[in-house]
C-alpha cells in the first residue's frame, strides 16, 4: 500500500518552495542495472552523488571527454603555425563529435580566419569581425571592416586582421582598434601594390606573412615578398623583395611562411597560370631583409599547397609527394608518396609531419628518412581533395575535414580512422578548422560548428556538475551520465524548488528542424522501436501535415511520424515500410491533440506487424504478410521536425530508437519515466536523443545531431512515475555554481528527491 501519497497540487506545493531555476532528473529504476550508484533514500543518494568527481567515470565517454575539455580551458589556437602550438600546447580533442552549439552568420566566413584566445574563437566573415564565447556560443562583440577580410592573427591581446591593403589591430577583449596601417609601405615610402596572402605567423613582436603581386605591375624591387611588421603599432619592419623574377602581367604569391629554428622564415611559392616553377626559398632574416639563404626547385609542375615547420627541418606538400627540407641549407631529407592524387596539406606536431592527401594521410618522421604510416580514408568521404585541408594534431589524434563534408578522427599511433562526423549543412566548406580548449572548430558556409561536449570541471563532484549542467542548459549530457550511473526514472533535483526541464523548440519556418546524418547502424533492416514525446503549439484544428520523425523519400517508403491538424479529424499518421514503393503499414490515429501539452508516441514495426502506443497504451495494431522493415536508406539522414510546408511548430523530447520491437511494460516504463527518462533496455537500445540542450545522440554511437533554427527552452513537467508514487523523501545541500553565460558562481539550494 501506499506509505505517502501526493496529488499533482500537493506535489507542486512540495517541491515549490522558492523562486529559481530548477531542473528535474528522471532514473528508470526497474530495467537498468545501475553500475556505480544504487537506488536509496535521497540523503544516501545525495552523498554518493556528492562523494565521486567527474574525473572518476573515465568508463563514460562524454564524463572523459568533459574532463578533457576541462584540463584544455587554457589551450588556445592563437594561429595555425604557431610554434607554441607545434610543440604541443594543445594536448586534448574531443573524444565524441558532439555538435557543443553552432553560431551562424549573415555571409560566409572566410576560408584560414578561425582563430582562438582569452575565451573566445574570433574569424571574419565579409567585412565583419566575430568574437564568440568558446564557452557558450554567444557574440562578444564585432567590428566592422573597410573591406573584405582575408586573414586573422591574435598577439599579446590583439586581433589582427589584414583586409589585403591594410592591417588594423583590435582590442582582443572588447574589439576597440589600437592601430591601423597599410601594411605595404617599404622603407621608401613607396606603396608598391603587394597585398597580404595569409598572416601565416607572429615571431619575435614581429607579424610575418607573404604578399603577392595581384597583377604583376609591382615594381621588380617589392613584388613577392615575405614582409615583417611589428605588432605593437602596425609600422613596417623589413622584408625579403624579389624572391623568384616573373613575367610583367603574371601574378605569384608567397601564401606560406613557417618559422624553423627560431630564425628561417621559409616562403612558398604558388605559381600562377601558365605554371612556372614551384620554389621553396629560405631567408635568414627578415626584419632585416638579409637576402636569400637557397631557393629549391622540386621536381614537377604541380603547385605547392601546404608547409609546415619543426626543428631544423621543413615540410612541404606539392603535387602527390611530401617533401621534407633541411631548413639550414634547403637540401632534401626525403620524399614521399602521399595518398591520392595530390596533397592538401601538411601539419607538423612533436617531431612528426601529417600530409593530407586527396586519398589518406601520410604521416612522416622529422627527419623526412622514415614513413610511419599510411593510411586510405574511406570513400564515403570524398577524394576530390579540398585545397588546404590540413590536419590537426594532439598526443592521441588527428583531426582531418573532406569534401563529401565529413570531419573525422584518427589514431596517431596507427592512423586509424576511429570516429566521424557527416555535416549536412550547405555552403562552401573551410578546410581550415582549428582546435582549441578541448573543442574542434569547423565552418561551413556561414555556420560554425562546434564539436565538443558540455562544460564541466573534473575536478567537482558529481552532484555539482549535475546541478551546474541543468543550470546552464545542458540537460542532455546531465542525463546521459545520470543514466550511465544509476538509469533515469525514479530520482529528481531542483535548483531553488522550482521545477522546469529544457526541451528542443522549433519555431515551425522553413529550415527549421533536426538532421540526424546516416549512421549504418541507423539503416536498421529488421524490427526497430521509435519513441518520442511532443507538443504542438498549434491546436488540432488548424490544418497542417508536420513530420515529426522522418526518413522517407520519394523512391525511398522507409518510416515517418506525422502530426496532423484537420479540423474535424486530426491524429497522428505512422507510415513503415521496407524501403520499396508500397507501404507496410499505414495506421492513422485519431487524436484531438492539445496546444502545449506533451504527449509520448511509441511505434514498434515488425516483420508481421506495426504497432502504435500513445502515452503508453496500445491504440493500434496493422498485420502484414512477413517483410524486413527498413528504418533508414543507406546515406540518408533523420529528420526531426521537418514537414515541407508545414514545419513542426512545438517542442520535441526524448527521441529514442530500438533494434527491436520492445515489450509493453518496456512503454509503459517509458511513459512513466517521462521527458528525461532513459532508455529501458540497454542491449537493444540503438541511440538515444534526450534534446535537452543539444541535439546529440547519448545511445551507443552517439550520433552528432545537426539543429536549424532550434532553441532550447524550458518547460514545466512532472513524470507521472513522481505523480503516481508512493514513497517519496528529500535531501537539500547548498552550493556555489557557475553561470556559464556571465561567468559568475552563486550558492543555490540542490534538493535532491527520491521516489518509489
Amino acid at each position: 500500500m501506499k506509505a505517502l501519497a501526493f496529488s499533482l497540487d500537493a506535489l507542486f506545493a512540495l517541491l515549490i518552495t522558492a523562486s529559481g531555476v530548477t531542473v528535474m532528473l528522471y532514473f528508470v529504476y526497474n530495467t537498468i542495472t545501475p553500475s556505480a550508484i544504487q537506488y536509496s533514500s535521497s540523503s544516501n543518494f545525495v552523498a554518493q552523488l556528492a562523494s565521486e568527481k567527474l574525473s572518476s567515470l573515465v568508463g563514460v565517454p562524454i564524463a572523459l571527454t568533459m574532463s578533457n575539455q576541462s584540463m584544455a580551458s587554457g589551450q588556445s589556437w592563437p594561429e595555425r603555425l604557431a610554434d607554441s602550438f607545434n610543440s604541443g600546447g594543445n594536448q586534448y580533442g574531443p573524444s565524441v563529435y558532439s555538435v557543443e552549439y553552432t553560431v551562424n552568420v549573415p555571409v560566409a566566413i572566410v576560408n584560414g580566419t578561425l582563430v582562438a584566445n582569452y575565451g573566445n574563437v574570433y574569424f571574419g566573415a565579409g567585412q565583419t569581425i566575430y568574437a564568440i564565447n568558446a564557452t557558450t556560443g554567444s557574440t562578444v562583440w564585432t567590428s566592422s571592416s573597410v573591406g573584405t577580410i582575408n586573414s586573422t592573427a591574435i598577439y599579446d591581446g590583439m586581433l589582427i586582421y589584414s583586409t589585403g591593403d591594410n592591417a588594423i589591430a583590435l582590442n582582443a577583449f572588447n574589439g576597440a582598434t589600437l592601430w591601423s596601417a597599410n601594411t605595404f609601405v617599404p622603407a621608401s615610402g613607396t606603396p608598391n601594390g603587394d597585398e597580404f596572402t595569409m598572416f601565416s605567423l607572429i615571431y619575435g613582436g614581429k607579424l610575418i606573412g607573404g604578399t603577392y603581386d595581384p597583377d604583376g605591375t609591382g615594381p621588380a624591387s617589392t613584388y613577392n615578398s615575405i614582409y615583417a611588421y611589428f605588432v605593437n603599432n602596425g609600422t613596417y619592419a623589413g622584408g625579403v623583395h624579389s624572391i623568384v623574377s616573373h613575367p610583367p602581367g603574371q601574378a605569384l604569391k608567397v601564401p606560406y611562411v613557417a618559422i624553423a629554428s627560431g630564425q628561417i622564415a621559409a616562403g612558398i611559392l604558388e605559381d600562377g597560370s601558365p605554371k612556372y616553377e614551384a620554389l621553396v626559398t629560405g631567408v635568414s632574416n627578415v626584419s632585416t631583409g638579409t637576402g636569400i639563404l637557397w631557393q629549391a626547385t622540386l621536381p614537377g609542375s604541380s603547385q605547392i599547397s601546404d608547409t609546415a615547420a619543426y626543428g631544423n627541418t621543413l615540410a612541404v606538400a606539392n603535387g602527390a609527394t611530401g617533401y621534407v627540407e633541411t631548413v639550414a641549407t634547403g637540401s632534401g631529407s626525403g620524399s614521399w608518396p602521399l595518398q591520392g592524387s595530390s596533397g592538401t596539406g601538411v601539419s607538423s606536431y612533436n617531431g612528426r609531419y601529417a600530409f593530407q592527401g586527396t586519398g589518406g594521410v601520410t604521416a612522416i618522421s622529422q627527419s623526412g628518412t622514415a614513413q610511419l604510416w599510411s593510411v586510405a580514408a574511406p570513400a564515403q568521404y570524398g577524394t576530390t581533395g579540398l585545397t588546404n585541408a590540413t590536419p590537426i594534431q594532439t598526443p592521441n589524434n588527428i583531426y582531418t575535414i573532406w569534401p563529401n563534408r565529413y570531419v573525422a578522427e584518427e589514431n596517431q599511433s596507427s592512423g586509424a580512422f576511429t570516429n566521424y562526423a557527416a555535416v549536412p549543412y550547405p555552403g562552401t566548406i573551410n578546410p581550415i578548422m582549428i582546435l582549441a580548449y578541448g573543442k574542434l572548430f569547423a565552418s561551413f558556409g556561414n555556420k560554425l560548428v562546434v564539436f565538443g561536449t558540455c562544460q564541466a570541471n573534473s575536478n567537482s563532484s558529481i552532484l555539482s556538475t549535475l546541478a551546474t549542467l541543468y543550470l546552464n542548459n545542458e540537460g542532455s549530457c546531465a542525463d546521459y551520465l545520470l543514466y550511465s550511473l544509476h538509469g533515469i526514472g525514479n530520482s529528481s533535483m531542483s535548483l531553488n524548488s522550482k521545477p522546469v526541464i529544457t526541451k528542443a523548440y522549433l519555431n515551425g519556418v522553413p529550415g527549421s528542424n533536426i538532421i540526424i546524418p546516416y549512421e549504418s547502424q541507423l539503416g536498421i533492416n529488421g524490427p526497430f522501436t521509435v519513441s518520442l514525446w511532443f507538443n504542438s503549439n498549434k491546436p488540432s484544428t488548424t490544418t497542417f501535415t508536420s513530420e515529426l520523425f522522418d526518413t522517407k523519400t520519394a523512391s525511398q517508403d522507409t518510416f515517418d511520424i506525422a502530426l496532423i491538424g484537420r479540423g474535424a479529424n486530426p491524429g497522428i499518421q505512422i507510415d513503415a515500410g521496407a524501403g520499396g514503393s508500397s507501404w507496410l503499414a499505414q495506421p492513422f490515429i485519431p487524436l484531438a491533440f492539445q496546444q502545449n501539452r506533451w504527449y509520448n508516441v511509441v511505434v514498434t514495426v515488425g516483420t508481421t506487424s506495426t504497432s502504435v502506443y500513445l502515452n503508453g497504451a496500445n491504440v493500434s495494431t496493422t498485420s502484414y504478410s512477413s517483410a524486413a522493415p527498413l528504418l533508414v536508406a543507406d546515406n540518408l539522414p533523420i529528420q526531426l521536425g521537418s514537414g515541407g510546408a508545414d514545419p513542426f511548430y512545438g517542442s520535441l523530447s526524448n527521441v529514442q530508437i530500438y533494434s527491436n520491437t520492445i515489450l509493453q511494460n518496456q512503454i509503459s516504463q517509458l511513459y512513466s519515466a517521462g521527458l528525461n527518462g532513459g532508455p529501458t533496455s540497454q542491449s537493444n537500445i540503438v541511440d538515444w536523443f534526450p534534446l535537452a540542450g543539444d541535439a546529440n545522440g547519448y545511445g551507443p554511437i552517439m550520433a552528432p545531431g545537426f539543429p536549424s533554427a532550434v532553441v532550447y527552452n524550458d518547460t514545466v513537467y512532472n513524470a507521472t512515475g513522481l505523480v503516481n508514487s508512493f514513497s517519496v523523501s528529500s535531501q537539500l545541500v547548498q552550493a556555489p555554481l557557475q553561470n556559464y553565460s556571465t561567468g559568475r558562481y552563486n550558492l543555490y539550494n540542490i534538493s535532491v528527491y527520491s521516489w518509489r
